[in-house]
């Protein structure tokens, strides 16, 4: 009996699982569109930097925490709308940092060892552009042992943040921003 107690309490976490975005592989990207012309904007994050910074918190099934994104690490890969996109839109000198501080979300699954949820829906708080506002969204979570993978999709409609809508030439891009974010790494 005591050696099953022990292996118990040696494969199961008694406490909650920090986990350090910097120690983690993580991307940050959006896709912007533009009417007339329906012309897709992807930004990304060049792949040899990790743009996010922060700490979540998995106990069980729960998930909870905060990530720091550096505004100026997106790129778009046309670099005189990079630096329309920083300069005059978001204001990368003013607000070097956007800040998503995730709601305590119970996760259909304990994910301390296994799992495979998805389309997990959360809620958070988003400051960028120095407002802050809720947010909803998706979440996938993955675990296989060590293994960690999470992938978060949301929307920002910009004025609401106080972002005008970029526009040039009578294009004008959409209001709405769909914001992706992935995060994997071995804990």
């Amino acid at each position: 009996m005591n050696k099953v107690l022990f292996l118990f309490l040696v494969a199961v976490p008694l406490f909650a699982q920090k986990v350090d975005l910097k120690n983690t592989e993580n991307q940050v990207g959006f896709l912007a569109v533009t009417k007339p012309g329906s012309l897709k904007i992807q930004g990304t994050v060049p792949a040899n930097e990790k743009p996010l910074s922060g700490m979540l918190e998995i106990e069980k099934q729960k998930l909870k925490g905060d990530a720091i994104f550096q505004m100026s690490a997106l790129t778009t890969g046309v670099g005189l709308r990079d630096s329309h996109m920083k300069d005059n839109y978001l204001k990368t000198k003013d607000f070097p940092q956007a800040t998503l501080k995730l709601d305590e979300t119970v996760l259909p699954a304990d994910c301390t060892a296994k799992c495979d949820l998805k389309d997990i829906p959360f809620t958070a708080k988003l400051t960028l552009h120095g407002t802050e506002k809720p947010v909803v969204g998706k979440m996938n979570v993955q675990r296989e042992g060590a293994k960690l993978g999470m992938d978060f999709a949301f929307k920002v409609t910009m004025t609401e943040f106080g972002i005008p809508q970029p526009a040039y030439l009578g294009i004008k891009v959409v209001d709405q921003v769909d914001v992706t974010t992935k995060i994997s790494g071995n804990f």
